[in-house]
């Protein structure tokens, strides 16, 4: 089982390759918010709550993720390279396609 810092830095490196930036959120500003904030090249924009396969987002972090969510943003569980291949693949559909 990876952990965080590596999935982390797996994503750091993944998302720079594509041209884009891995930007990380305090949550010391607003509680809950997703860890991260991905841009990449072509307006794509979503955050990513980054875990380990064994821990869940709190109940506040699912509380935000909804908030986020209903205002038309993409937020994102990434415990893994597969669920960030597959996020950046999502975030890059047409938004009528998510």
């Amino acid at each position: 089982m990876p952990l965080e810092s590596k999935i982390e830095t797996a994503c750091r490196i993944e998302v720079r390759r594509k041209g884009g930036l891995f930007i990380k959120l305090s949550p010391s500003f607003f509680k809950g918010i997703p860890d991260r904030l991905i841009l990449l090249p072509g307006g794509v924009i979503f955050f990513a709550e980054i875990k380990n396969e064994t821990y869940q987002p709190s109940p506040i972090q699912c509380k935000v993720h909804k908030i986020i969510r209903k205002l038309g943003q993409l937020v994102f569980i990434i415990r893994n390279n597969e669920e960030l291949y597959e996020a950046i693949q999502t975030a890059q559909l047409p938004r009528g396609d998510h």
